[in-house]
C-alpha cells in the first residue's frame, strides 16, 4: 500500500467519498471538537476502495495531515434481522435524526438515508456537478455508494404502512409522528442487501457497496 501525506482536499478528489464515524454521544450524534489528524483512504474510483475523511466540518483543521490506510467495510449481521423478504421499507432512527428507505422492487435494489438537519461536507468535484441538494443524503445501489444529489426528502412509513409491508411490529417502536422505527442493533433486508441501525449511525449495503452515515460523518465503500 502506498503511503502519502497530502492536504485533505487533494486526497479526497476523484475518490469514493467517505467520512469516518466520529459520534461518541450516541447514534447520529456529533462528537464535539474535531481531532487534528485527518485520515484518508483513497480508492481509484467509486466502485473501488472506500475513502474516509474526517472531521465533518469541511476544511481540515490547521496542522492536519492526511494518510493512506486500508478500508474496512462494516458488516450487517443476521442477528435481529427484520423483514428479510421485505421489498420496500421506510423508517427513522430511534433519535429521529436519520430517515431511510430500502427498495428491492423489480430486482433493482437501492437504499438511501437522509439527515433531517445539518449537512456533511462533500468535495467540490462532486458538489459542483449537482444542481440540487448534496451533503444530506447517501445512496447505494448496484453501481456503488455515493452522496445523493436530491431534490426531495426520504419519508418514513407510518406504523400501518410498515406493518402492511411485513417488516415492522409494535415492539420495534414508533416515533411521536407515527413513523416506524428501526431500533439500534436491528437490521432489515438480506445478508447482501439491507440496512442496520447502530448506535454509531445507519449502515446500508447493496452487494459489495455500502455506506455508513451519522450526523457528523459518512463513509462509503
Amino acid at each position: 500500500m502506498h503511503h502519502t501525506t497530502r492536504p485533505l482536499a487533494f486526497a479526497a478528489a476523484g475518490a469514493a467519498i467517505a467520512l469516518a464515524i466520529g459520534a461518541c454521544a450516541g447514534p447520529d450524534e456529533t462528537s464535539g471538537a474535531p481531532d487534528a489528524t485527518v485520515t484518508v483512504t483513497a480508492g481509484p474510483d467509486r466502485s473501488g476502495s472506500a475513502t474516509t475523511v474526517s472531521p465533518a466540518g469541511g476544511a481540515a483543521p490547521r496542522g492536519a495531515t492526511s494518510t493512506i490506510a486500508e478500508p474496512s467495510a462494516p458488516e450487517i449481521p443476521s442477528a435481529n434481522r427484520v423483514g428479510a423478504t421485505t421489498s420496500r421499507a421506510g423508517w427513522v432512527s430511534p433519535s429521529g435524526k436519520i430517515a431511510c428507505t430500502y427498495s428491492a422492487l423489480g430486482g433493482e435494489e437501492l437504499a438511501r438515508c437522509d439527515l433531517r438537519s445539518g449537512s456533511l461536507p462533500v468535495p467540490q468535484d462532486l458538489r459542483g456537478g449537482c444542481e440540487f441538494d448534496i451533503g444530506t443524503s447517501m445512496v447505494v445501489d448496484a453501481q456503488g455508494a455515493r452522496p445523493g444529489c436530491v431534490s426531495d426528502a426520504v419519508q418514513a412509513q407510518s406504523s400501518d404502512e410498515a406493518a402492511s409491508a411485513g417488516w415492522w411490529t409494535p415492539g420495534l417502536g414508533v416515533s411521536a409522528d407515527d413513523e416506524a422505527i428501526l431500533p439500534y442493533d436491528h437490521s432489515i433486508g438480506s445478508e447482501q442487501t439491507g440496512c442496520e441501525s447502530r448506535a454509531s449511525g445507519m449502515t446500508c449495503r447493496v452487494g459489495d457497496h455500502g455506506f455508513t452515515i451519522n450526523d457528523s460523518s459518512y463513509t462509503t465503500w
